[in-house]
């Protein structure tokens, strides 16, 4: 926004110099949205958050999107389920309502295990849950990462603690270079990408 030059000590202030000065200040003030209220008075601005559907109390609201993983524990048992979303239009198996149960403490990661065929087409997709490392691509699968989860051991069982989400889109996928012919000895480079 364009502001006007300063002004000298008795030099007059031009009409046009003042509205500017009126527009840069009104483009300043904080102004209400879809959840969010702007009240404004002569002690100050106050901001309110709409309630939060979980805890009725105003606070972050989460953006449900394609492969959200979100902590399904119950009591002792660690769970999690994940949103469903797509790799190259097929949805996996294994999508919310289905719990992946995580049964030791540690460092889960919920991947997606994609069944690609010779031509490099995904032909199937399927949640997985491992504690530690995803598995290898093979010529016959390929897989992502979702999410991280850290689990931890309570009386009795074991406790989701976070979850470092890593997808947050619906994928393409493409095995570049590859071989139809010969997949097993030229599979190609395995290529995801959000949309």
């Amino acid at each position: 926004m364009k502001l006007p030059n300063e002004v000298a000590p008795g030099q007059q202030i031009s009409a046009k110099d003042y509205n500017l000065l009126l527009r840069y200040l009104r483009s300043l003030t904080p102004r209400g949205s879809p959840g969010v209220w702007v009240t404004q008075s002569m002690n100050g601005t106050s901001i309110k958050l709409a309630p939060n559907d979980s805890t009725g109390v105003g606070g972050p609201v989460i953006i449900v999107h394609p492969f959200l993983v979100s902590n399904a524990s119950a009591g002792t048992a660690a769970n999690v389920t994940v949103q469903s979303g797509s790799v190259n239009d097929v949805i996996p198996t294994g999508i919310a309502p289905t719990l992946q149960s995580l049964t030791s403490a540690g460092t889960w990661r919920v991947y997606l295990d994609c069944t690609v065929d010779a031509s490099g087409t995904v032909t199937a997709v399927a949640v997985g849950v491992v504690n530690g490392e995803q598995p290898a691509n093979s010529p016959a699968h390929a897989y992502i990462t979702l999410a991280t989860v850290a689990v931890g051991a309570i009386t009795g069982g074991f406790s989701v603690t976070s979850i470092s989400q890593l997808a947050t889109h619906s994928l393409r996928f493409e095995a570049c270079g590859r071989d139809s012919g010969n997949p097993d000895s030229t599979p190609g480079a395995y290529n995801f990408w959000g949309f």
